[in-house]
């Protein structure tokens, strides 16, 4: 298993996928930016890791709702114009073609074609909307993983 901290581009039997998580993507917050930077530092994952499961897995899920709620996040698509990882795309697609950005973060399970071309596939969650995405070689589909 290969993990990518930063966006994968690559050409999958003819299409060129964009694959990234999308946090961090297309915000100026400086705030979160440094919240990224704790995240990803290997001495403070290392700290967070000798901390028993019971207590940082509690810790975690409660700050990660408590955040969520105080900002008032929605889970609904909020348009084109209003949504971050969109933002990202198009920036993307002014230097690149790309056929389909696939990203997570979001919490959403979102099929769309931007009116630049290209297409963006946001995977969900596990816990409300189980999505995978399928490419057969001729075929992107969003699939819900709850019907399989």
């Amino acid at each position: 298993m290969i993990l990518h901290d930063e966006a994968l581009t690559a050409d999958l039997y003819g299409k060129v996928f964009h694959i990234v998580h999308g946090h961090g993507l297309a915000t100026d917050s400086r705030a979160y930016r440094i919240l990224l930077w704790i995240f990803r530092n290997r001495f403070i994952r290392l700290l967070y890791s000798s901390i028993h499961p019971g207590f940082s897995v509690a810790l975690g899920q409660r700050w990660s709702r408590d955040s969520r709620l105080g900002k008032g996040y929605s889970h609904q698509f909020k348009g084109e114009e209003n949504e971050s990882l969109f933002t990202y795309a198009k920036e993307v697609l002014s230097k690149q073609p790309i056929d389909c950005f696939v990203f997570g973060h979001r919490h959403l399970a979102l099929d769309y074609t931007l009116k630049e071309g290209g297409r963006i596939v946001i995977l969900g969650n596990w816990f409300n909307e189980p999505c995978y995405l399928e490419w057969d070689g001729k075929e992107i589909k969003l699939t819900d993983f709850s019907y399989h």
